[in-house]
């Protein structure tokens, strides 16, 4: 079992010797106390989060959640019930935990251990008060602090972005923040070993969370072209095939051109280097058809691409 998935485990099974059983809206709050995004312990054994109906909430630690049921460690109470550990795989259970690195074993028993007696809406008032970006999208405004956060909006351009090296929920996060409605995914084929990256989940998250998706196939590079990709000279090489290509998809390239105008939308590729996608290629072409500026919306937020 991987780290992250054993620390998840711990969790809950921390959670549960101190309550019986652990609700799900408990189990989120405790994880992003604990994760990278609140500062806390977990390093890579902890999740990505963004902001959703009850404050963070993680799609990958859902996804894997239900792993944990699938293998039998834990158990639900019905379909949004709260958690126990499964009777017969306590042992395992334990044995995955002691696995665990001491120092983050000891912070996953301390986070119950502190919150056991707080009621989950003074669990979410103070999550709220100290990381008030995530109530933006509360379904109880009455426990955000005031005034209430505000969803930015970004200005229009052509924005794009690379999902390598990120998380599903981190991905997501970024793309709130910098105020983005749209996601224009540009890939030919969207399949991905990644949780979160395939058509079908990140156009369910996107759903979720209030943003349009829209898959454009045609704008993309068929993956029998990309085989032999080695060096900068490579991608460059397919870039400046790819460029040149590009009139014969002028249909395609004016129907994104629309979209870009209409609302703050995003080109989503893989590589994480902007000048070693074609998403970059594809994006100064819009900008010559509509006058708005290519961004990449990197780690520190939306940059210009020369």
């Amino acid at each position: 079992m991987k780290t992250k998935a054993r620390a998840l485990l711990g969790l809950v099974y921390f959670g549960v010797r101190r309550a019986g059983a652990l609700p799900r809206v408990r189990l989120m709050k405790y994880a992003f106390l604990l994760s990278p995004d609140a500062q806390g312990v977990l390093g890579s054994a902890g999740y990505g989060f963004v902001p959703y109906k009850y404050g963070p909430f993680s799609f990958e630690l859902y996804h894997d959640l239900s792993k944990l049921c699938d293998q039998g460690y834990v158990i639900p109470d019905g379909s949004d019930g709260p958690l126990r550990i499964a009777s017969e795989s306590e042992g395992r259970a334990r044995e995955q935990v002691e696995a665990l690195p001491c120092d983050i074993r000891e912070a996953l028993a301390a986070i119950p251990a502190k919150y056991q007696d707080s009621s989950q809406d003074d669990l979410l008032r103070e999550v709220y008060c100290r990381f008030p970006w995530y109530a933006v999208n509360s379904e109880r405004p009455d426990l955000a602090p005031s005034p209430r956060p505000q969803k930015p909006k970004a200005d229009l351009a052509v924005y794009t972005v690379g999902y390598q090296r990120q998380s599903v929920d981190g991905f997501f996060d970024r793309l709130l923040r910098t105020g983005i409605r749209a996601i224009m995914d540009v890939r030919r084929n969207p399949v991905s070993r990644k949780y979160g990256f395939s058509r079908s989940a990140m156009g369910s998250i996107a759903e979720k969370l209030d943003l349009r998706y829209v898959h454009m196939p045609a704008l993309g590079i068929d993956s029998q072209r990309r085989r032999s990709l080695r060096t900068r000279g490579d991608h460059e090489r397919l870039l400046a095939w790819y460029g040149g290509d590009l009139p014969r998809r002028i249909e395609h390239v004016e129907v994104a051109a629309q979209f870009v105008s209409s609302q703050p939308t995003v080109l989503t590729c893989v590589e994480s280097d902007p000048s070693l996608c074609h998403r970059t290629t594809l994006a100064r072409a819009l900008s010559e058809r509509t006058g708005l500026r290519v961004l990449d919306i990197g780690p520190s937020g939306a940059e210009g691409v020369s």
